[in-house]
């Protein structure tokens, strides 16, 4: 419990400018020593490309930098890196012009986030597009993967990863959208490696740090609505709309994106944004929520009924000892249809790990000291779990 207290309030405060004026330096530093050393970042040739990479960058050209760094061990020749210069005034063409492999497309005046996104995606060669924010780092998984599993999964029409803060601890582990249209991400402040985070699992709409969507789609269903303009909600319209259309959106542990928020907008310029568009959105989808029940506001232990609704019916807990945990046969549960939580009894970390690594991420993980723990969950998700299974 005290853990979890000191993550969230070292988060929390990371999210200040105070807190992150050090990072900030770091990466300006970097930077400068890029520029004054005449270095040059390189990317494979794209050749056909499968994917494009669409990074939207104003200004903050250290931000670009170690976005652009931050790729280059998980680009190959089937993804091609396309940015889009929103009319920057500072260094970021210079930054650019040091790009090797690098498609540049350029505003001849600032248009905000999502008209920038929109046309970068008019251009892209790639079946799938990749939006990334230039404030944003990848720091694990493979989008070859990632596209590989997008098609695999019937219907999938957009993917998002695992978003934790560059000063430590969740963004989000998918996005939780409310019934008077405020949303959250599920696990904000918790420690980034939380088991609960560390499952596949369809999600009410993951955010725009990084996403994966295919092309034809985006651009059949008119891009980000430009009511939306410059940013904010909308990832969380567009997401909205795949469901209408009968597609899924999809949150994959494996793909790990740092973010540093409000690292490209002043956070008191983000939120008058965020609160006039959540009027637009909740005006355009309030009916559609009442019909299909979205919760309730909800906030720490009480949010994972609204975080996992998507989860399909019946939903199953197992309890079980560590000792005795057996994978395969999860795995031959989670296989049968439904949805799987497994609270693991007297569970070590390592442990914890290894069950979910032996289940490919695909079931739900919670450990827990006790009976009682399990007990506990229970009766903070009392309703919600369709099947008991005995305990092992």
């Amino acid at each position: 419990m005290l853990n979890s207290a000191f993550s969230y309030v070292r988060s929390a405060f990371g999210t200040t400018a105070i807190a992150k004026r050090g990072l900030l330096n770091i990466r300006k530093q970097a930077l400068r020593q890029f520029m004054e050393k005449g270095e040059k970042l390189e990317f494979p040739t794209a050749v056909a490309p499968r994917a494009t990479l669409v990074i939207t960058a104003h200004n903050h050209a250290y931000h670009t930098l170690a976005c652009l760094q931050s790729l280059q061990p998980f680009v190959d020749s089937s993804i091609e890196v396309l940015v889009q210069d929103d009319a920057s005034t500072s260094e970021t063409s210079a930054l650019l012009a040091r790009c090797v492999n690098v498609t540049v497309r350029r505003n001849q005046e600032n248009r905000g986030f999502l008209h920038s996104a929109n046309a970068a995606a008019a251009a892209a060669r790639g079946k799938f597009i990749i939006f990334m924010n230039n404030d944003a780092r990848m720091l694990g998984g493979s989008l070859a993967e990632a596209l590989d599993l997008f098609e695999a999964l019937p219907g999938c029409g957009l993917m998002g990863g695992r978003v934790v803060q560059a000063n430590g601890g969740l963004q989000e582990a998918g996005c939780v959208i409310f019934n008077d249209g405020t949303t959250n991400g599920y696990l904000r402040y918790e420690a980034e490696d939380d088991p609960r985070a560390l499952f596949l699992r369809d999600v009410d709409y993951c955010s725009g740090v990084f996403l994966i969507t295919r092309n034809d789609v985006f651009l059949k269903l008119g891009g980000f609505d430009p009511c939306f303009a410059p940013a904010y909600y909308e990832e969380t319209d567009y997401c909205m709309r795949l469901r209408q259309a009968g597609l899924r959106c999809i949150y994959n542990p494996n793909l790990r994106i740092e973010h540093f928020e409000f690292g490209s907008s002043t956070s008191r310029r983000a939120r008058a944004s965020i609160s006039a568009n959540r009027m637009r959105f909740f005006e355009r989808w309030q009916a559609v929520m009442a019909a299909e029940g979205y919760p309730a506001p909800a906030k720490g232990a009480a949010m994972a009924p609204a975080a996992l609704r998507l989860q399909q019916r019946p939903r199953r807990l197992l309890v079980a000892s560590a000792r005795n945990f057996d994978a395969k046969a999860a795995m031959a549960l989670a296989d049968s249809g439904g949805s799987l939580t497994v609270f693991l009894m007297g569970a070590s970390r390592d442990q914890t790990r290894q069950a979910i690594a032996a289940t490919g991420m695909r079931v739900e993980m919670i450990s827990g000291a006790s009976r009682r723990a399990a007990e506990a969950l229970m009766a903070a998700r009392k309703g919600w779990f369709d099947e008991i299974l005995p305990e092992t």
